[in-house]
């Protein structure tokens, strides 16, 4: 009997040790995720980072944006510089379990992302029936030079992190060169573009799910590059790409600022300038009469404000004249009508050609809206009689045998 005692004791105190081991792993201590990670960057011309004309100085609030190969979108690791140091963020579930899994399958690889004047992505991942799911989408189209990694090694160890970030432009090819240019004088809290027509916009695109960043700049020369306010606000900054066209020869270069927020337009231009390597160019203060013409907006002119249509046919056409004054180039005049009835047919350069249609009903009445861009819209009214009211009465078959 004390035999068959001690042998439940036995089995009683081995069942406790079990459930011991079996505890549930939410109460055990989470692993904290440490950071070493060297965050370095260089100037376009391949030297330390010196110039703030780039932007190349580290300011309070920058982020460097941090991607892993082999760890799931959408998380990634953010690197915040405050108070003269990097302070690390795992963003949207990040855990060392996560990187210590990639690690773990040789995953090895990292990527950085520094976008200068966007220091507060939101970055999201389509969902997994989506041909993109595994990329990472920042939630603002970024165009302007910015500074990345593509690929470098990390290292985990005692749930630490260690890595070294070079951060640079993205290669181009040399025939190409980039370009920065800084203005003055605007108007805060404006919306300003840029277009020169050797400069092409560079366009940060996304990060793959192999967690390598991905940009373009294979966009036609000429296009409006957004500007962006420097850290203290004093500077509106704009930054492309030079086209193979222009670099290492002389050209005349005139550069057109577009106040996008009151419409206004400067330009500026610089006769016989030869750029052959990155570069950077202050174009001061665009309200400066002495180096930028400020351009009027263009006006719609319009030669008829209302219209009164003839004859009431089944199709009664019309002929509205206008004039552009300060028109802008390669931009096209709009005709909108507000009534079913009215349909534009045609619009040249002079003036926009339409018709109505029969009218059996009352006297009606529209509008034809002229549109231009950053020009004041113009309406002209169109009037159209009834067929009633302009039709001679039809003569009643008796009365007319009656007659004769």
């Amino acid at each position: 009997m004390k035999k068959i005692i001690a042998i439940l004791c036995a089995f009683a105190a081995l069942a406790a040790c079990k459930r011991i081991e079996l505890q549930d792993p939410a109460v055990l201590p989470q692993r904290e995720l440490k950071v070493k990670l060297e965050i370095t960057r260089v100037d376009l011309t391949g030297e330390p980072a010196t110039r703030a004309t780039y932007k190349d100085q580290w300011n309070e609030g920058d982020v460097v944006y941090v991607f892993f190969h082999g760890v799931p979108a959408p998380k990634y690791l953010e690197e915040k510089y405050v108070g003269g140091e990097w302070v690390a963020t795992p963003k949207n579930g990040l855990t060392v379990s996560d990187l210590q899994a990639a690690y773990d399958k040789g995953n090895m690889e990292m990527s950085g992302v520094f976008l200068p004047y966007y220091n507060d992505a939101v970055i999201t991942t389509p969902p997994e029936s989506d041909p993109w799911a595994g990329y990472f989408y920042f939630d603002k189209d970024y165009s302007g030079i910015f500074y990345q990694h593509d690929w470098c090694f990390w290292h985990l160890e005692n749930d630490e992190l260690r890595g070294t970030l070079a951060l640079e432009a993205p290669p181009i090819p040399d025939t190409y060169k980039y370009v920065h240019f800084d203005i003055t004088g605007f108007t805060e809290g404006h919306r300003y573009t840029f277009t020169q027509e050797y400069v092409r916009p560079l366009a940060f695109l996304f990060v793959n799910d192999w967690a390598r960043p991905s940009s373009s700049y294979f966009y036609d020369s000429g296009s409006p590059i957004p500007g962006h306010y420097d850290k203290d606000r004093s500077i509106v900054s704009f930054s492309g790409v030079l086209d193979e066209s222009a670099v290492g020869t002389p050209k005349d270069y005139t550069f057109m600022i577009v106040d996008e927020t009151s419409g206004a337009r400067f330009t500026r231009t610089v006769n016989a300038k030869t750029v052959s390597k990155h570069t950077a160019i202050g174009l001061g203060n665009i309200k400066d009469p002495s180096i930028w013409t400020a351009i009027a907006n263009p006006v719609i002119v319009l030669e008829q404000e209302s219209i009164e249509m003839g004859g009431a046919m089944a199709r009664t056409p019309g002929f509205l004249a206008y004039s552009v004054d300060f028109p802008l180039e390669g931009e096209v005049l709009t005709a909108s009508p507000s009534e079913s009835w009215i349909h534009i047919q045609e619009i040249s350069a002079t003036q926009v050609s339409f018709y109505a249609e029969s009218n059996n009903g009352s006297v009606r009445t529209g509008t034809i809206t002229l549109n231009y861009k950053d020009a004041e819209p113009k309406v002209s009214t169109i009037h159209l009689p009834s067929l009633r009211s302009t039709s001679m009465p039809a003569t009643s078959p008796t009365r007319a045998a009656a007659s004769r």
